[in-house]
């Protein structure tokens, strides 16, 4: 009898264990949906200005967020000084304000935030320092003020600092750049500046570094191989706060260990990722949203739950596809989906059991 008293009580000390380590990991999505203003529920880019605005790109215009109403930006035939396209697919601003917005075949824009009024930029065969096509992938602003522009055409660079008031771009492609190595010179997915200052570029076939050849002439080289990094469709690209290396591809998720090469932490097809306050990752797919925590510089990331739509759950993820996310100044992560609009949730405020970074395989397959 005391032998079965024994183990009744173990079973209800690991059953309570288990709906407290669940109701701890569990997040409640807070949703952002077209019946609060946003135009449209494609959310291709997110991006939060000077002043603290939520800017997000959709298939139907440019959304400025104040975190209580919508502001929609769309294109006018009539009205000068318009966005050029509805459709919205990469953001990024300077530090007085103003916003550069990309567009799927209708070029760049630049945002004046003081005048409200939008400039457009295109392609233009006839010049030579024009855009290098009109359907854009990827913006970034470095720490040297210069505008890196990725295309399907190619890959462009803006000096925000020329004394010039005209707007040049020059090109890296492989066949205006012939010291662009192992590169096809089109289909840009990310750029990024590490700790050290480097530009990084996510290409369809890999990952690529901008160097500079014996002659001081900038080129983008293929470092795949000095990585340990498979060849694939580099989506994202990003840096922990311990200093290591996240790569999300089309071929799973890649972590420096021990400051040397990429190991690879899951094997999915990832679109994006992001590293929180607390150095935990988050990253999208076409699958849901994958959490892992990150604590040690000798280890790789752990998985801990993936979140998925669960029309029972009010306070689950809105939809599966995972198109963009962001971390605000206050630490709040935005989720853009396809389809399903905008989630939130503030992952500081949630606390999660070391014995759940171990789940069980059957609990995460896709």
């Amino acid at each position: 009898m005391k032998g079965k008293l024994i183990n009744y009580t173990l079973v209800i000390i690991g059953t309570l264990y288990t709906i407290l380590g669940s109701a701890q990991n569990h997040i409640s999505f807070k949703h952002i949906t077209t019946s609060d203003g946003l135009s449209q529920s494609d959310i291709n880019a997110i991006y939060q200005d000077k002043q603290g605005f939520m800017w997000f790109g959709t298939h139907d215009g440019l959304n400025k967020y104040d975190g209580y109403k919508f502001t929609v930006y769309n294109p006018s035939a009539n009205k000068p000084n318009r966005i050029s396209s509805n459709l919205v697919s990469a953001i990024t601003g300077d530090k007085t304000g103003n916003l550069w917005v990309g567009t799927t075949g209708s070029g760049l824009n630049f945002y004046n935030a003081a005048t409200g009024k939008f400039t457009s930029y295109l392609n233009d065969e006839e010049n030579a320092s024009s855009l290098i096509g009109n359907h854009i992938t990827a913006l970034f602003k470095d720490s040297k003020n210069r505008l890196w522009v990725g295309a399907i055409d190619g890959l462009d660079m803006v000096d925000l600092s020329a004394s010039s008031k005209k707007v040049e771009f020059h090109h890296f492609s492989s066949e205006q750049d012939p010291f662009v190595l192992g590169w096809d010179g089109s289909s840009i997915y990310s750029i990024y500046e590490d700790k050290n200052g480097q530009i990084l570029i996510g290409g369809a076939t890999g990952l690529f570094k901008l160097k500079k050849d014996p002659n001081g002439k900038d080129y983008f080289g293929k470092v795949n191989k000095s990585l340990g990094l498979p060849d694939g469709i580099v989506r994202s690209i990003t840096e922990d706060n311990l200093g290591r290396l996240v790569i999300a591809t089309n071929v799973g998720l890649f972590c420096q260990v021990k400051g040397k090469e990429l190991a690879k932490v899951y094997n999915a097809n990832f679109n994006n990722i992001l590293v929180d306050n607390n150095n935990r990752l988050w990253a999208g797919s076409d699958e849901g949203l994958f959490y892992f925590e990150n604590t040690s510089q000798d280890k790789i990331p752990q998985l801990v739950k993936r979140f998925i739509y669960d029309s029972r759950d009010v306070g689950s993820i809105s939809k599966n596809i995972i198109k963009s996310l962001f971390l605000d100044k206050t630490g709040i992560v935005w989720v853009g989906t396809n389809g399903g609009g905008i989630n939130t949730f503030d992952p500081g405020k949630k606390t999660f059991l070391e014995c759940q970074k171990h789940p069980r395989p059957s609990e995460f397959e896709l």
